[in-house]
């Protein structure tokens, strides 16, 4: 599909099950009409850079996310440091928009301690990306997660930390913070910059709040999404679904129906 025809969406890879190929992902996302991917550290373990780049040219899609570097505790720090330099040399070789970095969390540590070492982890990490021109998004994650995965759950938690680290931005995930009490003002360009915004809908599943594709929850992602182009036209914009999560469900049906719902 020509390039200018195409929708200035991604797709995170994220939705590809261990079935699917990463160049069958690609085609998929190509054939749909979108112009970019998210991409996992599974993605980058299929195919070597050099291999990936050209698969990318040939389909004419850029990276728009890599996902996900930090986890800035919970892991020894030697572990930390090589998958994060990986990932960092992994973005600015696929000149991918961001580098997307989820906090961690040490349950032996108060929030407040966690967030002070992350804060402290994630200024170092932001050197190291600054230097490779790579720029960091930083993803809050719902405060359900406070205790095992993030101690960085709001836009309010996350803003000190990007306004310390040189060159970094918010990752705006819809599905944990669509009830944040900034979720609008960010939108507007009021709050922390917006590196990138992951959508999704949402509807309860088994008695917890779940993910689903595009128009089969409650939730206003439309509304959402021209708020966000209205005032911050250049932040990519991202679909994040997980296979596991839907594991009956195609995920080409998936990314075709995505287009069709993102073209209305």
């Amino acid at each position: 599909m020509p390039a200018n025809t195409r929708l200035r969406f991604s797709i995170n890879h994220y939705l590809c099950g261990p079935q699917m190929t990463l160049p069958s992902f690609l085609d998929v996302v190509e054939r749909a009409g979108f112009d970019s991917v998210g991409l996992t550290q599974r993605a980058l373990d299929e195919l070597p850079l050099p291999a990936l780049r050209h698969a990318l040219a040939a389909r004419g899609l850029s990276v728009c996310s890599i996902n996900s570097a930090g986890f800035l505790l919970g892991e020894p720090a030697d572990r930390q440091d090589a998958r994060n330099r990986r990932l960092v040399d992994a973005t600015a070789e696929l000149g991918a928009a961001v580098l997307n970095v989820l906090p961690g969390r040490d349950p032996d540590l108060s929030v407040d301690q966690s967030r002070t070492v992350v804060a402290d982890r994630f200024a170092a990490l932001a050197a190291v990306a600054e230097r490779a021109g790579v720029h960091l998004a930083l993803e809050p994650l719902h405060a359900t997660h406070a205790r095992t995965r993030s101690c960085i759950n709001t836009i309010a938690d996350a803003a000190p930390l990007i306004e310390r680290a040189t060159g970094t931005r918010l990752t705006f995930d819809l599905f944990h913070l669509q009830q944040d009490g900034e979720r609008d003002a960010t939108a507007d360009g009021k709050g922390p910059p917006l590196g990138l915004v992951q959508i999704c809908d949402i509807a309860i599943v088994d008695g917890r709040p779940g993910r689903l594709p595009l128009d089969e929850g409650g939730v206003d992602w439309r509304g959402f999404v021209r708020r966000v182009q209205a005032a911050q036209p250049r932040v990519p914009i991202e679909l994040e679904l997980f296979a596991d999560q839907l594991p009956d469900r195609s995920a080409t049906d998936i990314i075709a129906a995505t287009a069709v719902a993102m073209r209305s």
